[in-house]
């Protein structure tokens, strides 16, 4: 296959795929470019209109950036493609059919922002980097829907590419799984910015433990002293004695007539009977 026989010169290309959720695929390109301070980069996106909104966001970034597709006149494209090369502009964002026929010397990376559908498409792409017994990078950026043309895409050049994921940006923990793909026996890879940062990590929370206050032992707790029991509590009980019955009142003297004495009220109340 004539592709086929194109790629065979671009042994000298290193292949990467750093899988992403979609959200922050933006993020992630700025990030590669900003920390790993690359200065001369063809990026690649799907749709003409992607490729002016990623152009954007880039200069928002403080990223020198500029965007070259078929919606531009010839001589836009021109002076877009003449400021990179003169190493005005950092990255380049181009479409497929723009970017045919362009001839850029040294160029030492590409990245695909958008994973092409068409495994021969992604072939071409590389092509622009890795020439003239150069070395070179071809950068992928692995959305989860991107997984089948990948597979395609490792058919095609006969090749696993390495998936390596970046810290903060690698997509929920379901579909890591299915986009680290290839073979399952390798554990995936991080990136470099990772293995430097897991021991700064590591030495921070150290520091932090040793800096917090420890706690002074609680002395054991005391239980509340209890009042002595009252002996008559605990006493058996006895029954009370009884109470002596109190005697029905003495009769009143009878007189001599067998009758008994009437009370002198009369004499109580003052009066004469």
């Amino acid at each position: 296959m004539q592709v086929a026989t194109r790629n065979a010169a671009a042994d000298l290309v290193t292949h990467v795929v750093h899988p992403v959720a979609r959200e922050k695929k933006r993020e992630l390109l700025s990030y590669l470019i900003q920390t790993r301070e690359l200065k001369q980069v063809l990026v690649f996106s799907g749709t003409r209109i992607g490729a002016n909104r990623l152009a954007h966001q880039l200069r928002k970034d403080h990223i020198h950036a500029d965007a070259i597709h078929g919606d531009k006149s010839q001589a836009e494209r021109e002076l877009a493609l003449q400021d990179f090369k003169a190493g005005k502009t950092a990255v380049l964002v181009a479409t497929d059919v723009a970017s045919r026929g362009l001839d850029i010397e040294g160029l030492p990376q590409v990245i695909n922002f958008d994973i092409p559908r068409s495994p021969e498409d992604y072939v071409h792409r590389i092509g622009r980097t890795g020439r003239a017994g150069l070395t070179g990078e071809a950068i992928s950026l692995m959305a989860p829907e991107d997984h089948e043309s990948l597979a395609a895409i490792e058919r095609l050049i006969k090749k696993h590419i390495e998936r390596v994921l970046v810290p903060g940006f690698q997509p929920n923990a379901g579909t890591v799984a299915t986009l680290m793909g290839g073979d399952s026996s390798r554990p995936p890879r991080r990136s470099r910015e990772m293995d430097k940062e897991q021991p700064r990590r590591g030495r921070d929370r150290g520091r932090e433990r040793e800096q917090q206050p420890r706690e002074q032992p609680r002395p054991p707790r005391r239980e509340p002293s209890r009042p002595a029991a009252d002996p008559i509590f605990s006493k058996p009980y006895e029954p009370s004695s009884p109470q002596p019955v109190q005697t029905a009142a003495e009769p009143q003297p009878e007189n001599s007539h067998g009758k008994r004495r009437r009370p002198q009220v009369a004499a109580l109340l003052g009066g004469k009977r």
